[in-house]
């Protein structure tokens, strides 16, 4: 072993111990605690010191590591309250997003951002701390305690044109200054669809031996398009179809079916039965008209109008003159 300098002295004795001579220094274990005391000699001391300095260094990481992870957050958990809802295409629909802080730190500048998808249309006003652009809506809060849960609710809208049985899905991520980012669970939107279908009527003049008209007005009152849209008229006896404005209408027997098709929601449309009346009709006619569509129907009271109308007996005159010498 290399000759040690004789100005070499022990940290924590009063000056370094002659040759021979017992010296007294403290051991710190591998977390920095003192354990024992121990006698060694003079060579011994220095090699003590060097590895209770590096057990100390490491003691330090070892505390330093605990602290930082007590400053941050273990989990910044978001979750929409239900996996899946049913709402009708038109109809609005509400997100909850729930943000939960698992601690053990108050997390900080905590930032929830939710992508809708794009059959969804935002429906304000939006809860305070939100923001919209686009299609991304974007919560904040500056802080939120351990064991803190912020929650807003997100109003959207399913557009009235998406198909039934559309699933729409939906997920919204947080981060804040000091936790990992997190992904919540997933909320899916099951689409279904319902129109309140009604239609009315109205009649022109329907003169005995002549021409009439009928003409009848759907309206889809929503919330979602409808779909193979049909209009049926039963006219009565004496009454024969002809044509129909726009065209398209056919008729078996006395019932003329026109096949509307798709009818978004609030929109209307009108058709105009041209038919021939009876000579021998007299009195007073009774019509009834029907509207079905594929969604289902929340009110079919209005779904069927009857109308009575008068016939008008015409008599074709003619008159005649001449003139004589009297």
């Amino acid at each position: 072993m290399m000759a040690l300098p004789t100005s070499a002295s022990a940290a924590g004795t009063t000056g370094a111990p002659r040759a021979g001579k017992i010296a007294k220094t403290a051991h710190v274990d591998r977390m920095g605690k003192v354990a024992r005391r121990a006698k060694t000699a003079r060579g011994p001391v220095l090699r003590h010191r060097a590895r209770a300095a590096a057990d100390q260094k490491r003691a330090r990481l070892v505390v330093h590591h605990r602290t930082v992870l007590r400053e941050t957050p273990r989990v910044l958990r978001i979750r929409q309250a239900d996996p899946e809802a049913t709402v009708n295409a038109g109809q609005n629909g509400i997100y909850t997003l729930s943000v939960t802080n698992n601690g053990p730190a108050v997390a900080t500048n905590v930032v929830v951002t939710d992508t809708l998808d794009s059959r969804l249309e935002i429906v304000p006003p939006l809860p305070e701390g939100c923001t919209a652009a686009g299609q991304v809506v974007t919560c904040t809060v500056a802080s939120l305690a351990v064991g803190a849960t912020q929650t807003w609710d997100i109003t959207v809208r399913v557009r009235p044109d998406t198909p039934v049985g559309t699933v729409i899905p939906n997920v919204a991520d947080v981060d804040s200054d000091n936790s990992t980012p997190e992904t919540s669970n997933n909320a899916n939107i099951n689409v279904a669809a319902e129109s309140d279908l009604s239609i009315t009527k109205t009649a022109g003049t329907l003169n005995s031996g002549g021409t009439g008209t009928y003409t009848i007005t759907v309206t889809n009152n929503g919330p979602s398009d409808d779909t193979g849209v049909v209009v049926t008229d039963t006219l009565p006896a004496g009454l024969t179809f002809v044509s129909s404005t726009p065209p398209g209408c056919t008729a078996a027997g006395q019932v003329v079916t026109c096949e509307v098709g798709t009818l978004a929601a609030g929109a209307s449309t009108s058709i105009t039965l041209n038919v021939n009346v009876d000579a021998k009709l007299t009195g007073t006619v009774s019509n009834t008209a029907s509207v079905t569509g594929d969604n289902s129907d929340p009110d079919t009271d209005n779904n069927t109008v009857t109308i009575d109308t008068p016939i008008n007996a015409v008599a074709d005159l003619t008159i005649t003159k001449s003139v004589r010498a009297g």
